[in-house]
């Protein structure tokens, strides 16, 4: 009998080895730190600072809930986002893309409305790859799907030239469902849609998209559904109708019957609409070829802006904002441009060389585990005397405390083979001081990393946008999800938390609260817990083992990545992970 998986990475929370999905906990590696004077509060969750933790007004803030929930983004911050984003996807010579979703992309109908005529479509769903079915919750019936011709190969082809935003007056689940059969891998729109309960009045606004609005084109059925000002950038399309629902209600039924005994016209309610082999709509092959030749003119030609056709050149030679990049060399500072330029030419170079892809490594959780000596509990303070006779544990002096740090078994093993197959980049939201000394210690001669480690001064949430390198060509391996930005979790291979040390909650006085939490969920709401304050692996003597540990099966899962991307599987990795 074989043994039980452990489950050591998941992608979007399957794990890697089994298929099983894990509703895997992301407990933040590090304490929202009050100590930033100079803190703008520009992101905020439920009211508090992402960063400093304050609490601040809501009043100077803009609501991006499908950024993530409870997001609030205070104005300043909008406009500069916008900004970097636009100048980073022009670096990448890419404009952005804000889509409709209903009679754009797609048309649906609940099943129980169909006309005879279209009845059959429901046997052909699992059969034919344009038809699909979701239960919409509020509703008596399965909605049936029907997508747009051609929109596959538009979506694959205006992904090399556009960041894909969907826009929609649904709902946010029937939206996520509808936008799963288009992009199952989150592919071309990541987690850019944008829904009814984010629009904040009757009109649709790129006030919400996260782009400059001359750098963005829109494409919908419906013109009078956008904001004025932002009907400039709009390119309106033939809605995609193919359903023909039945005639519902006494007042339908009284029309018709007026129009065919006053005024002589026949009514047809059960027009049999076109089968697949008939549904000739061209419009998305016509757009693409627009939307190619406005992004050639854009990049190419005179026009700096997708709403006019020519505009002054020198009134966008302006101040973009230029990004920070200190850990690669103190006081540097990039134009968003450079930075997509950049990102684009690694990955060009990448591709031809057919060498080496990218891996952006958390530190804390992922390499090593921490823990203040005064936060040990009495079964772990042994470990202060071993640390001159072991080569795994360390002990470092911080700016007013004295710590542990325990290295994750394999790590030396998985950073040297790694670092044969990928460029290695470490990200940690752990102050400078201490990732710097971490790196010491791990990377003494700069060998793996050199000068590409990310931390809390350059950054409040861990973002790609400070790596230098295409998403195409990058994974990120990290034991937290929570702590990146949303869109940028599809590049995660999410692996099993390293936890040698007991937590702070469940020590000293803290114990105490811990297991009277754990008794009430045991007793009132029901929860299983075979354990109050369970011991730490330190406190157990037990590890990881370096032949099946963490470390060992990321290496196995991230060699036969690199190997499916350079035979030629795909081009992408974050098919190769969700695939």
């Amino acid at each position: 009998m074989s043994a039980p998986c452990k489950h050591w990475l998941c992608v979007r929370g399957k794990c890697c080895k089994c298929g099983l999905y894990l509703k895997r906990v992301t407990v933040p590696t590090r304490v929202r730190d009050t100590n930033f004077p100079e803190c703008r509060h520009w992101v905020a969750q439920r009211g508090f600072c992402c960063r400093c933790g304050e609490e601040v007004e809501e009043e100077d803030r803009k609501p991006f809930e499908y950024i993530a929930e409870s997001a609030q983004l205070s104005h300043k911050y909008v406009t500069a986002m916008k900004k970097q984003k636009s100048g980073i996807g022009f670096g990448q010579r890419k404009l952005h893309l804000v889509l409709g979703l209903h009679h754009t992309l797609l048309d649906s109908c609940h099943i129980t409305r169909l006309a005879d005529g279209d009845k059959h479509l429901v046997e052909q769903v699992g059969v034919r790859d344009d038809l699909g079915r979701f239960i919409k919750g509020y509703a008596c019936s399965d909605v049936l799907v029907k997508l747009r011709p051609f929109v596959h190969q538009f979506l694959r082809e205006a992904d090399e030239l556009f960041v894909m935003h969907v826009y929609t007056n649904l709902s946010r689940s029937t939206s996520r469902s509808l936008v799963k059969m288009l992009d199952p891998l989150r592919i071309f729109f990541g987690h850019r849609v944008i829904v009814e309960e984010d629009t904040p009045d009757d009109h649709k606004t790129l006030g919400l998209v996260l782009a400059q609005e001359r750098g963005v084109v829109i494409v919908d059925w419906v013109r009078p559904a956008w904001d004025p000002k932002d009907r400039r950038n709009l390119v309106q399309i033939k809605p995609y109708r193919y359903f023909k629902p039945n005639p519902l209600g006494t007042p339908k039924i009284l029309l018709n019957l007026l129009k065919n005994k006053l005024f002589k016209v026949e009514s047809d309610p059960e027009k049999k609409m076109p089968d697949d082999q008939s549904d000739q709509d061209t419009a998305l092959m016509d757009l693409l070829k627009s939307l190619k030749d406005l992004h050639r003119r854009f990049f190419n030609g005179p026009s700096y802006d997708v709403r006019i056709s020519a505009v002054d050149e020198s009134s966008y030679v302006e101040n973009n904002n230029l990004i920070p990049f200190d850990f690669l060399s103190k006081g540097l500072k990039l134009s968003p441009q450079y930075v997509g330029f950049m990102k684009r030419h690694v990955m060009i170079k990448t591709l031809q060389e057919k060498k080496k892809l990218h891996l952006v490594l958390g530190l804390r959780g992922t390499l090593y585990d921490y823990s203040r000596i005064s936060h040990l509990s009495d079964r772990e303070k042994h470990l202060i005397g071993e640390v001159h006779s072991r080569d795994d544990l360390w002990r470092i002096t911080a700016q007013s405390h004295e710590g542990l740090i325990k290295l994750r078994p394999f790590v030396a093993e998985f950073l040297r083979e790694a670092n044969k197959l990928f460029t290695l980049h470490a990200y940690s939201l752990a102050r400078p001081e201490h990732s710097d000394y971490m790196l010491k210690l791990l990377d003494p001669d700069q060998t793996y990393f050199g000068r590409r480690v990310i931390c809390s001064r350059d950054t409040w949430m861990k973002t790609l946008d400070l790596v230098l390198v295409d998403e195409r060509v990058l994974v990120v391996m990290d034991d937290q999800c929570s702590t990146w930005w949303t869109d940028h979790t599809n590049h995660l291979l999410q692996i099993t938390s390293y936890r040698y040390f007991q937590r702070p909650t469940t020590t000293q006085h803290n114990g105490l609260i811990a297991n009277l939490f754990n008794f009430l969920k045991a007793n009132l709401l029901g929860y299983r817990c075979h354990h109050l304050a369970p011991k730490s692996s330190s406190e157990e003597n037990i590890d990881e083992t370096e032949e099946d540990g963490g470390l060992a099966n990321a290496l196995k899962f991230l060699r036969n990545l690199h190997q499916r991307f350079f035979d030629g599987e795909y081009q992408d990795v974050r098919m190769l992970l969700h695939t």
